[in-house]
């Protein structure tokens, strides 16, 4: 099932966007040249109002780092198994420590 009313709309929206392809860049060519032609005092005018929305951007807020301290004197422990008993079965190896599974 189609949208009536898109459907009769197809053929417009396409050639909108052709004509929009065609006459952007000749719009952009004249505009270019009155930018060119324009006198420095009204190119300086333009920067300086430029400057001023700027300035009137909403800033985002900026919070304070918080100093984080960790309170004991070592860091965690974990698990902890001897070395004559690595190759035991039941002994995990991981980055932090080895593990003793059957305890």
């Amino acid at each position: 099932m189609q949208i009536r009313i898109l459907a009769g709309c197809t053929r417009l929206l396409t050639a909108a966007a052709l004509a929009s392809l065609i006459f952007a860049p000749a719009a952009a060519d004249t505009a270019k040249a009155s930018a060119t032609a324009a006198s420095p005092a009204a190119k300086f005018g333009a920067a300086s109002q430029q400057q001023q929305q700027a300035s009137k951007l909403r800033q985002p807020a900026l919070y304070p780092r918080s100093n984080y301290v960790w309170p004991f004197a070592t860091g965690p422990m974990y698990g902890e198994v001897d070395a004559s008993r690595w190759n035991d079965p039941g002994v995990l190896h991981t980055i932090v420590g080895s593990f003793d599974l059957t305890r």
